[in-house]
């Protein structure tokens, strides 16, 4: 008997370790626990249960009793890891946190869990410097930290982790050149460094030789540069190979033929020039190809016809030319063929007809002439047919809609089709339309929620049925064509419109005050017609109004007062130039601009097929247009140039310290420049020409960093220019015509020290104006009378090149936004 209870006590001794351990790792994640935001995920973790610690949300143990698995996966849980203590956990072997919100950085007693093979921090917002104790971590197999706020540590101190299979840092802070150590993890399957900050070339023989296992590979949108890599070709085994959105230049190795196991291939955005190899039609397996927004100038090689597991080719905005082989026909699997802005030229072959799977056919802004073959019109998947800006002739049939049922997107403007479409259906599940004429049954698809008519040749009237079809459209664009008479007042209260566009025709009348029913409406767009009238009072009831442009019309009188309490509450973009408007400044609605984080984006969705389209604004610079799309949003500016208004300038504008462009040109303006000016500290162009302003240039002015553009010339303006700052590159222009001016750029020196009046008269004058006003924001600079805005569909940001002041005053922008939104990263 004695021996048997020894044998027990033996045993228990035996356990006390284990259980002291189980014990002291329970009482361990309490207290992190304790250190985080309460969760109810969480509730089992409790100093009450340290027994029972596999009951535990998200906790394995092995067979010992101790803590193995750690799996807090999209729990909801916000807090750090200070307080966690790694150094408590040896059996741990996975340790996944990813889908939460922890911040801060990433301790490095990490490196005590030398049993850990899986480690996954990913979508959280940590940041800091990775600690490079994780590479102690030599069992490691998969280290995902993708989607944080992390930064690149001296990678020097990293030693190779044998066993990794996975490494993904993708969507962090990392700015370095490659890290070496990766170089020597031999059994790497999958490689992620994309979205970061990486540079240098990856000339090196050596980058990827030792890397034999590699299947995936993706090191887009970073800033590696240099000839394609050498060393990729030695992948043999490589499956998906992402080198997108990089600065790689040179020509496409004419031995990529090599990868034959290739599935997947981007190269998108990167400067690429020369020849699509003919060895490409070797990537038997290719599934996917991406070569678009390079320079390649060659042929489309006919040898791409064998690439027959293709189902997505992008090869658009290249300067690819000759004909669209034939052989392009053979590829039966093909979903998507995009192949828009090239050179392209001759006759679409009748074989595209054989892709019975197409459901997208992009083919625009090319030289391509002839009739479209009637087997392209036979594709019943074809979801997006874009054939715009080319020569195409003859006919569209006019019962091909019977074979495009399932057609979403059609964009056929600016060709040289004749004829009419006819048979438009309500059975069509038509969402966008783009066409080159306006046909009299458009009003009867009532699916279509995105319709472009612009830059065609269209005239006459517009059909009442136009209010109609706003029951469902989202985006309405008239723009750039001949269409006259009244616009149509058949808009309902029914009525879901945000975008319309009716700039650059014909269009007389009034603005009708149907539009008010159009609740939704954010942008209205009716500049460069014939109305007629005053500013209709009514628009202050459109609260979601974020774009007014009115100019170049016949509208004239005072820009009446709202009687809205707060009228315009997400305005931010007005042009009333090019008019006949009198009376004081309107500032009633000013203090509400603001630049917004969305662009004017649609995007939308059926089934499998997605389709975005953004609005544009065409930009007008020192008599140069450039065309800016992504990033209009950040801009506010004002635009009321080239009418009567009459007073001084109000100092409420100060207060605008949001806004890009400020351009009151060509009235009657007195008094004083407001030196309050000075604390619009984004302001980019101020334009006060052609106006009866007196009074010294104030040195307020002389703060604002981002000033680029200035036009104070043809007014009373007197003593002598300031040379601080960025008034030091001014030139004469933006002077002339004020005699008693001095001092350089001009040639008229100054004889003595002129003391700058005081500002009176004026504090009163904001008050009275306020009744008297009309606030908004607007997006880019004109230069003369008034902003050329327009909205389009169009392909690229910017059509021709660049001021660099410009580009400047738009890349401090952009940081600024990428800071903000890489601290609120949508997951």
């Amino acid at each position: 008997m004695p021996y048997c209870h020894l044998l027990i006590l033996v045993f228990f001794l035996l356990l006390l370790p284990s259980s002291l351990a189980t014990r002291k790792e329970g009482e361990a994640l309490v207290k992190w626990k304790d250190s985080l935001s309460p969760s109810s995920f969480l509730e089992s973790w409790s100093s009450t249960n340290l027994n029972n610690l596999f009951n535990w949300t998200g906790i394995t143990c092995n067979s010992e009793a101790l803590v193995s698995e750690i799996n807090l996966s999209r729990k909801q849980l916000e807090g750090t890891l200070a307080e966690f203590r790694f150094n408590l956990f040896p059996s741990l072997n996975n340790f996944t946190i990813s889908g939460n919100s922890f911040t801060g950085p990433i301790p490095p007693e990490i490196g005590t869990l030398t049993e850990l093979q899986h480690l996954d921090f990913s979508f959280n917002s940590l940041n800091g410097f990775i600690p490079y104790q994780v590479s102690h971590l030599q069992k490691l197999r998969t280290l995902d930290l993708s989607y944080n706020l992390l930064e690149a540590p001296n990678w020097s101190k990293f030693s190779p982790i044998p066993f990794l299979t996975t490494l993904n840092v993708r969507f962090n802070n990392l700015v370095s050149e490659f890290p070496e150590f990766i170089s020597n993890c031999h059994n790497l399957a999958k490689l992620d460094l994309s979205h970061n900050f990486l540079t240098g070339d990856m000339v090196r023989e050596s980058v990827f030789n030792n890397l034999q296992d590699l299947k995936f590979l993706s090191i887009m949108e970073n800033s590696f540069e240099g000839p394609f890599p050498p060393s990729i070709l030695n992948l043999s085994r490589i499956r998906h190979l992402e080198l997108s959105s990089n600065n790689f230049s040179g020509s496409i190795p004419q031995n990529i033929g090599m990868l034959h196991d290739l599935k997947y291939l981007s190269l998108f955005a990167n400067s690429f020039v020369g020849s699509i190899p003919s060895s490409i039609g070797l990537l038997r397996e290719l599934q996917i190809l991406d070569l678009s927004y390079n320079h390649l100038n060659s042929n489309i090689p006919r040898e791409m016809g064998l690439l027959t597991n293709l189902s997505e080719l992008y090869l658009d905005m290249n300067n690819l030319t000759g004909n669209i082989p034939s052989e392009l026909g053979l590829l039966t699997k093909l979903n998507l063929l995009v192949l828009l802005s090239n050179n392209l030229t001759g006759n679409v072959p009748s074989e595209i007809g054989n892709l019975k799977l197409l459901t997208q056919l992009l083919l625009g802004s090319n030289q391509l002439t002839g009739p479209v073959v009637k087997s392209v019109f036979n594709l019943s998947n074809l979801e997006v047919l874009g054939l715009p800006n080319n020569k195409f002739t003859g006919n569209i049939p006019g019962d091909f809609w019977k074979n495009l049922k399932s057609l979403l997107y059609m964009d056929c403007r600016d060709n040289l089709f004749s004829g009419t479409i006819l048979g438009l259906n309500t059975n069509l599940n038509l969402t966008y339309i783009d066409l080159s004429e306006f046909p009299s049954t458009i009003c009867n698809v009532t699916s279509i929620e995105v319709l472009d008519l612009s830059h065609n040749g269209l005239s006459g009237a517009l059909p009442h049925c136009v209010g109609k079809l706003a029951n469902n459209l989202h985006t309405m664009v008239l723009g750039n064509n001949k269409f006259q008479g009244i616009i149509p007042t058949t808009f309902s209260n029914t009525c879901h419109l945000e975008v319309l566009n009716m700039q650059n025709n014909h269009f007389e009348g009034m603005v009708p005050q149907a539009l008010a029913n159009c609740k939704e409406l954010k942008i209205l767009d009716m500049g460069n017609n014939h109305i007629s009238g005053t500013v209709p009072s009514w628009l202050s009831t459109l609260q979601n109004l974020e774009v007014l442009v009115l100019r170049s019309n016949r509208l004239h009188g005072k820009v009446s007062a709202s009687s809205t309490k707060h009228p315009f509450p997400k305005l931010r973009i007005v042009d009333l130039s090019n008019n006949e408007f009198t009376g004081n400044l309107p500032i009633q609605y000013f203090y509400y601009m603001k630049p917004t984080r969305k662009g004017y984006d649609y995007n939308n969705s059926k089934e499998d097929f997605q389709y975005f389209y953004q609005a544009s604004v065409p930009l007008r610079v020192k008599g140069t247009e450039y065309e800016v799309k992504e990033i209009l949003y950040i801009y506010t500016a004002i635009d009321l140039s080239c009418n009567k208004f009459q007073g001084k300038v109000p100092k409420v504008i100060g207060d605008l310290s949001s806004l890009a462009l400020l351009n009151l040109s060509h009235n009657s303006l007195t008094g004083p420049i407001p030196s309050v000016l000075g604390n619009m500290e984004t302001l980019q162009s101020l334009d006060l020409s052609s106006n009866q302003l007196s009074g010294v240039i104030p040195n307020q002015l002389t703060s604002l960093t981002f000033f680029a553009v200035l036009n104070l010339s043809e007014n009373h303006l007197t003593g002598e220019i300031p040379l601080k700052g960025q008034f030091s590159t001014f030139g004469n222009d933006s002077y002339l015509g004020n005699s008693a001016l001095c001092g350089l750029p001009l040639t008229k020196k100054c004889m003595h020290a002129v003391s700058p009046p005081q500002e009176v008269g004026n504090d009163g004058d904001d008050e009275d104006d306020v009744h008297n006003g009309l606030n908004w924001e607007l997006i880019l600079m004109g230069y003369g009378c008034g902003l050329i805005c327009g909205l389009s569909s169009g392909y690229i940001a910017f059509k021709m090149g660049k001021p660099r002041w410009f580009v400047r005053y738009i890349e401090l922008l952009q940081l600024k936004l990428i800071r903000t939104r890489m601290k609120k990263r949508v997951r």
